[in-house]
């Protein structure tokens, strides 16, 4: 049997906060269009994009958009594909990243990797970003190494099996190096696993930078 850890409330997802965020977001309209300044919300690990094109829709400004993360709806049992498909249309930025599931001892959890290394379909959602969105920059994130918990509930943004996106992978690191959990404290791993997680890192950059390049390249 696969092992989750515990969906706990962490403080970013509670939908009863939605109708004081849509009218917080409201009252910052006037002065993002006295501003020219467009904001853009991203769906934070937490949210499906369902969630975020409803509060965009809610407030009903030119002003306020979607920033699209291609990852973060994995955390919310989302494909990206289809969170890249949903957010295109109200995209004012985004972050391009890849990610694999992968296990934290006997937990499954979300991990970055390198942009063209892991689960995520990177040529579809390069491609929906540039035909159905108007973006005219894609960003990159590099989040490797990086790994979170899965937010929500199973089959919250549709995904209830462990295929395409969600294949289980092996983890980026020996496990007795390090888990993918403690990617982000230093503190408690060694002086030599701290300079291969910066290698890794640089790694990351000059790999995801060439991926986007050929991605460019491709359908541009």
């Amino acid at each position: 049997m696969d092992h989750f850890l515990p969906v706990v409330d962490r403080g970013e997802y509670n939908p009863l906060k939605y109708p004081e965020i849509v009218e917080q977001l409201k009252s910052l309209t006037s002065l993002l269009s006295r501003k020219k300044i467009k904001l853009a919300i991203e769906n934070h690990e937490d949210e499906t994009a369902d969630e975020i094109i409803e509060v965009i829709k809610s407030v009903n400004s030119e002003w306020v958009g979607a920033h699209c993360d291609i990852g973060n709806g994995m955390m919310a049992w989302e494909e990206p594909v289809e969170t890249v498909r949903k957010l295109a249309p109200y995209a004012y930025s985004t972050h391009f990243k890849d990610h694999i599931v992968t296990r934290n001892g006997e937990d499954l959890v979300v991990c970055g990797v390198p942009v063209g290394e892991g689960s995520i379909d990177i040529d579809t959602c390069f491609k929906t970003l540039v035909k159905e969105s108007s973006l005219t920059r894609i960003n990159i994130e590099t989040c490797f190494p990086y790994a979170s918990p899965f937010a929500r509930p199973k089959g919250t943004g549709g995904v209830y099996s462990l295929e395409g996106a969600f294949s289980v992978k092996e983890a980026p690191f020996e496990h007795l190096k390090i888990k993918p959990l403690d990617y982000y404290y230093p503190a408690k791993i060694s002086d030599s696993v701290l300079q291969e997680l910066m290698a890794a890192q640089n790694r990351c950059v000059e790999v995801s930078v060439q991926t986007l390049k050929n991605l460019r390249k491709k359908y541009c």
